[in-house]
């Protein structure tokens, strides 16, 4: 299957219709049977994984600050793994989003690539991983006392309405 999706698979129709041919056992009668697949019929087949993939990095841009997603912008994405060697998915994505899309250098081996160049100063790495971890607790403290600030507030706007008798009082 791998194969197929990496000789056949396209986000995209191709200009002119590549196939292959297969073999495997057919599930009617048990017997061993070669059919002839197009790049056509495994786009189609592709076709609902890569439009998830698609939404995924639209929901992902639509989440990131302003001042990364300018530098996503100028600068691009770019895909690594095995789905970057999908024909087209660069320009599909391209087309999708309005973004540059790239695809890097060995796709299959860069987050290997990657990974080495985190190991080899693994301090610096701790120090990232424990400053990010600072930020998410940070993060998630100063959004647990605004909620129960809200709460709070919604709380006082409850009694003194009960106490006054009115009705119309501001929520924060």
């Amino acid at each position: 299957a791998e194969s197929i999706k990496i000789r056949l698979g396209c986000a995209l129709p191709l200009m002119s219709l590549e196939t292959m041919e297969v073999r495997g056992r057919d599930l009617n009668t048990g017997l061993p049977k070669t059919i002839e697949i197009s790049s056509e019929q495994i786009r189609q087949a592709l076709e609902e994984p890569i439009s998830k993939i698609v939404d995924l990095i639209k929901m992902a841009l639509e989440k990131t600050p302003p001042e990364l997603s300018s530098d996503v912008m100028e600068r691009g994405i770019i895909l690594t793994g095995g789905g970057a060697l999908i024909k087209n998915i660069d320009k599909l994505i391209n087309i999708k989003t309005g973004i540059p899309v790239y695809i890097t250098d060995g796709p299959l081996h860069a987050v290997v690539r990657g990974t080495g160049k985190a190991l080899e100063d693994l301090e610096k790495l701790k120090t990232r991983i424990k400053n990010q971890r600072e930020v998410i607790l940070l993060t998630e403290q100063v959004n647990l006392k605004e909620v129960s600030l809200n709460d709070l507030n919604r709380t006082y706007n409850a009694k003194n309405n009960e106490l006054s008798g009115t009705q119309n009082v501001k929520d924060n």
